[in-house]
């Protein structure tokens, strides 16, 4: 299961994903384990639903480290006990890096602490007994990524893939690597639910009809 918190920097998405059956006994006072899915979103905003939910935050996941995707990133790790950041190995730089990352273009050049855990592609992660799937898709950054979870159908797709729109290459991207990565996108199942980082939900389908856009071509 999962729910999008919207109120994220720049009108990011942040995402919480659970598996309601994993075993865990909430009348007993045990919690659901639970990932987010980018921190653009404050912890404010966050934890409420996950204590609304009886979830405790294992993973921070990010689809990319630009700062609407990134910002809050330490505060949850210091105010979700033993939690673990994640990334792709292609986008650990741009931690440390402020003109990468984005935060000193909007007037607040935050670097961050090395990543907990760096993933690469086909990697998996098990979120409270679910599988989750990495998918390597560069071209908005060199490590960004997609978050697959194959027995729901659904994948947060970060900023490589907008209902109707796709993320920009001009901040240190790659307009031909964008193009491969939507195509590999397209070779997946069409009733695929995308849950990106910015915007409304879609399907595979939906986005795939659309074809490559000419822009990146």
């Amino acid at each position: 299961m999962y729910t999008v918190c919207g109120k994220g920097l720049l009108s990011s998405n942040s995402y919480i994903y659970w598996n309601e059956n994993d075993g865990a006994d909430v009348s007993k006072g045990e919690k659901h384990e639970a990932a987010v899915i980018d921190a653009g979103c404050s912890p404010a905003d966050i934890f409420p639903e996950a204590e609304k939910r009886n979830l405790k935050i294992k993973y921070i996941i990010l689809t990319h480290a630009h700062i609407d995707h990134s910002y809050y990133l330490d505060s949850f790790l210091a105010e979700a006990d033993g939690s673990v950041s994640v990334c792709h190995v292609s986008e650990e730089s741009l931690f440390y890096d402020t003109v990468a990352n984005v935060s000193e273009m909007i007037g607040a050049p935050k670097t961050f602490a090395a990543p907990d855990m760096k993933v690469s592609e086909s990697d998996t992660l098990s979120v409270g007994g679910k599988r989750i799937e990495f998918i390597h898709t560069p071209g908005h950054t060199p490590g960004g990524m997609c978050i697959y979870v194959p027995e729901e159908k659904i994948m947060f797709t970060g900023d490589t893939l907008f209902c109707n729109g796709f993320g920009r290459t001009d901040l240190g991207g790659s307009a031909r690597d964008l193009a491969e990565s939507i195509k590999k996108l397209y070779t997946m199942d069409t009733d695929i639910t995308i849950l990106p980082g910015h915007g409304c939900s879609s399907t595979i389908g939906e986005e795939s009809a659309w074809g490559i856009p000419s822009v990146l071509c």
